[in-house]
């Protein structure tokens, strides 16, 4: 029997926006649980709304529905240290331990706040106040939008790192090479915490003239000439990406991958699609 571990397997929901999206996400929890996964990370992409309701109400359903670990978002940019220590205390009692530390994005009609200026600074006031928490840091495979340099937005994952960060789940893209570039240039600054890779499966042409603004995510031109010859026929598309999809976790498994982290989009039969055909790739 061989002793390399298979890769972790994990995925992300978001807080539902309706009870029809609810019913919708309660679906994909469910098909969640035949996917046994490591963990299932919970979003807080929106500043604006009431964390508690939003994140950790969905953390509880998760853990009762998917009985799984969870990972829950926090972000740091409007985040107070007081904010953050009452988190923390409600983590606890919920039995959550795991964090994925973000600055989140800025809004340009409001100024962020003062205590947590990046993720690392969230992160490191994490640690020293609850160092039982594990806690994960945001990798960009392509670079983050807002560094100068790519030298410079590594320097701040080793930030990450230093600060406590035992994992790195990276922003979604679509050139494997790309990950392995970023993987390599981890491993030169002795950054050697596990890293996920981030999968967003393409299903609609709406989703592909996104990913490039929202995510910074460059689509390679073999992915584009395959949704180009699709383009007009929806169940076609949908079809292609998936298929892409697979075949990068494929790629990304043969050559090492630590995890893969699957973004739902709260969509059951995305999840059943890529279960279906990936499964054996994560057994032990």
């Amino acid at each position: 029997m061989s002793s390399i571990q298979p890769p972790t397997l994990s995925f992300e929901v978001f807080p539902p926006q309706s009870p029809a999206d609810r019913a919708a996400l309660l679906t994909t929890l469910d098909q969640l649980r035949g996917c046994h996964p490591a963990f299932v990370s919970v979003t807080y992409t929106n500043h604006q709304l009431d964390y508690e309701q939003a994140t950790l109400g969905l953390a509880q359903t998760v853990q009762a529905r998917v009985g799984c670990p969870v990972m829950v978002h926090l972000l740091a940019a409007y985040t107070s240290k007081t904010q953050v220590s009452r988190i923390l205390a409600d983590l606890e009692s919920l039995g959550v331990t795991q964090i994925l530390g973000l600055r989140g994005d800025l809004d340009p009609g409001q100024t962020p706040g003062a205590d947590f200026p990046h993720a690392s600074d969230l992160i490191r006031f994490i640690k020293a106040r609850n160092p039982q928490f594990r806690l994960a840091g945001a990798g960009y495979p392509a670079g983050h939008p807002e560094s100068p340099t790519r030298e410079a937005d590594l320097a701040h994952l080793q930030e990450k790192v230093a600060a406590g960060c035992d994992r790195v789940m990276t922003q979604v893209f679509y050139d494997n090479q790309q990950f392995d570039r970023f993987r390599a240039d981890c491993a030169a600054r002795d950054i050697t915490v596990p890293i996920l890779a981030g999968i967003l499966p393409i299903l609609s042409r709406q989703q592909a003239l996104r990913v490039e603004t929202d995510f910074g995510a460059r689509l390679p031109q073999p992915l584009r000439t395959r949704l180009d010859r699709v383009w007009d026929d929806p169940v076609a598309f949908r079809a292609v990406g998936l298929d892409y999809a697979v075949e990068q976790i494929n790629d990304l498994v043969a050559h090492g991958v630590a995890g893969i982290h699957l973004f739902t989009l709260n969509q059951a039969s995305t999840v059943a699609a890529i279960y279906a055909r990936t499964a054996a790739l994560f057994e032990k």
